[in-house]
């Protein structure tokens, strides 16, 4: 064999080596290139998974929301329904109040009458002066007697009617009493002409005219005392429902505050489904990447084919070598070149790794999403049992004071039916105030803890 057949043959046996080299290590590329296209594909089997368990969770969470809002909106119907309940209240006080002027007004009647006493008592004291001659008056005496106890059961029939706080009209009961002291006036002045030197019925006069101080000095000042307490009763009832008024703004502020709640609660669930949507995305950037190492493979796998053909005169030409040492050192020598392909598979592993670390941060993502739609869970379960604990409040709202009020003045409650009510039309202010919506300093700092973890 002449030196440039040699030169040939082992230039072909070293062609052939590298080559044989380069399929081991395609094939050691495919293998590991499968199997992490099947982790990959693991991965991506589970990323679907817990995106259906994640859109089911947010079906779940969205459903719960609409719930929270329809009790919400009952809350708000109940505490409409408080609103009317304390204008009729409202109506009610204001009747009493008009009453209670009433009572102002009698006051002034009371006077009068006081002063009319006084006067009779005047004109006794004048027809004792006068009396000189003795004549038989017992029928005058007994029918001004019979006048003095019809005044007395009339000024109890005024004094429990004021304690009843039933002081609707009493003109008739004044105008009475008016045409008795008139009559009294006229008995008097009847007296007065008859009356010269009659002496003998001055212990009845004096009486009379006890009686008649003791009217005025005892009985009327007794009754003003017990209409001020009727006025005081009256204020302080005003004042608890006043309290209730205010109590009920109050729920409905709280109330309102839970709606805002809910509503960042909803928009946090958005960016959620934003960040959700963002990890689609790059979950499907893997898997085009994936179709590209696919497809790489796929002609790796045409080539090795092809290079497997001739296989059978590479293993002839080995063979041939086995018995040459010479060619055995120049093909070691040609492991300077393998250990670049070396390098170059290895700076492939180095992308694989990197590729694993993208992987493994979006499953970290995935991970702070879970806690995140805990955390939603957690907050709309928190909302769920504040907006309970608010409807018992509600349902225990009415108050001693408004029962108090809706039985004992059933009268005066169906004559503001019959008139309608009127609170808004006469300008009435029921204590009601529109404000701002409500944010507490806990949903605050929820929010800003929020951001900062995003």
């Amino acid at each position: 064999m002449t030196a440039s057949k040699k030169k040939r043959t082992r230039d072909r046996v070293k062609q052939l080596e590298e080559v044989v080299e380069q399929l081991q290590a395609l094939v050691q590329d495919q293998n590991y290139a499968q199997t992490q296209y099947e982790e990959e594909e693991n991965d991506d089997t589970s990323i679907k998974l817990f995106m259906e368990q994640k859109g089911k969770a947010l079906l779940e969470s969205n459903d719960l929301v609409q719930g929270l809002k329809e009790k919400v909106a009952g809350k708000e119907k109940e505490v409409q329904e408080l609103k009317e309940q304390v204008t009729d209240c409202c109506d009610v006080i204001r009747e009493l109040s008009d009453r209670i002027k009433n009572n102002h007004k009698y006051d002034e009647e009371i006077e009068e009458l006081q002063g009319q006493v006084t006067a009779c008592c005047d004109a006794i004291q004048e027809l004792k002066d006068q009396s000189k001659n003795k004549n038989n008056y017992d029928k005058e005496i007994e029918e001004l007697k019979d006048q003095v106890v019809l005044c007395h059961a009339q000024i109890r029939e005024l004094k429990d009617q004021s304690k009843n706080t039933n002081t609707n009209n009493y003109e008739d009961q004044v105008g009475e009493l008016k045409e008795q002291v008139i009559d009294c006036c006229e008995a008097i002045e009847d007296l007065s002409d008859q009356l010269k030197d009659n002496n003998v019925y001055e212990d009845e006069i004096k009486k009379l005219k006890g009686q008649v101080a003791d009217h005025g000095d005892q009985r009327i000042p007794e009754l003003r005392g017990m209409i001020e307490r009727d006025r005081e009763a009256m204020r302080m009832l005003s004042d608890k429902i006043v309290h209730s008024v205010l109590k009920t703004e109050k729920v409905r502020k709280e109330t309102q505050g839970n709606c805002d709640e809910i509503g960042l609660l909803k928009e946090q669930d958005q960016r959620n489904s934003f960040g959700l949507g963002k990890l689609l995305k790059v979950v499907q950037g893997h898997k085009d990447d994936i179709e590209i190492l696919k497809e790489k493979i796929q002609s790796n796998d045409t080539e090795i084919e092809g290079l497997l053909a001739s296989q059978g005169d590479i293993e002839k030409l080995k063979d041939r070598m086995k018995g040459s040492t010479a060619e055995i050192e120049v093909l070691q020598r040609n492991n300077v070149d393998i250990e670049g392909l070396m390098e170059e598979i290895q700076s492939y592993n180095v992308e694989i790794e990197e590729l694993k670390e993208v992987i493994q941060g979006n499953n970290a993502e995935i991970e702070m999403l879970k806690d995140l739609v805990k955390d939603n869970n957690n907050e709309i379960q928190e909302l769920s049992d504040q907006i309970q604990t608010l409807r018992d409040k509600l349902q225990g709202h009415n108050t001693t004071a408004l029962i108090k009020v809706s039985r004992g003045f059933e009268k005066p409650r169906r004559e503001v039916q019959k008139r309608g009510r009127t609170g808004a039309e006469e300008g009435v202010d029921h204590g009601f105030v529109v404000g701002s919506q409500h944010k507490s300093l806990d949903l605050q700092i929820w929010k800003k803890n929020r951001l900062d973890s995003e």
